[in-house]
């Protein structure tokens, strides 16, 4: 009776590790991809704003947006996410509704890039801090011979290219 309690305990164990251990990985990719939704704000400990990667349909030049509650913590700003919404989208804008499932995206970041796709959206979305305007990212470059990465950003009416110096922060 003990080894059984004993082995069913060690197997809860087993699957509680290897359930949270995979939690906080971060997976890398060479290439910049236009998928999924960019976090543009973060309120609180669980509700996002998501603006598209993607223009909307076939106006090029609107992005759209969202406004998710019960998205995981560990969501942070510059990451991009699929969001799977639970139930119906109030059409406000932006669109409000609760997330059902959020998928973190593979984050660009280059071989010989010291900064990844997140730390670079997050260094663009601070120069446009107190803008009245909502913004969407519409493109991430990595300069590679300039160790410069080049940010898109929409407001409004406004595009904006925004130039960020590929190195950490000290």
């Amino acid at each position: 009776m003990k080894e059984a309690l004993l082995i069913l305990l060690l197997g809860i164990f087993t699957v509680l590790l290897v359930g949270c251990s995979g939690k906080n990985e971060v997976e890398y990719t060479n290439t910049a991809s236009k998928e999924g939704l960019y976090v543009i704000e973060k309120h609180g400990g669980n509700s996002v704003t998501v603006a598209a990667a993607q223009p909307s349909g076939e106006q090029e030049n609107f992005y759209d947006l969202y406004t998710y509650s019960s998205v995981p913590s560990e969501v942070e700003v510059g990451q991009r996410v699929k969001v799977e919404p639970d139930g119906a989208l109030m059409e406000t804008f932006p669109y409000q509704g609760k997330a059902k499932k959020v998928t973190i995206l593979p984050v660009y970041k280059p071989n010989t890039a010291n900064l990844d796709e997140i730390q670079v959206v997050q260094k663009a979305l601070q120069t446009i801090k107190g803008s009245s305007e909502w913004p969407a990212i519409t493109s991430v470059e990595f300069m590679e011979a300039q160790k410069l990465w080049q940010v898109g950003i929409k407001l409004g009416e406004d595009n904006r290219d925004v130039e960020i110096i590929d190195q950490l922060s000290e």
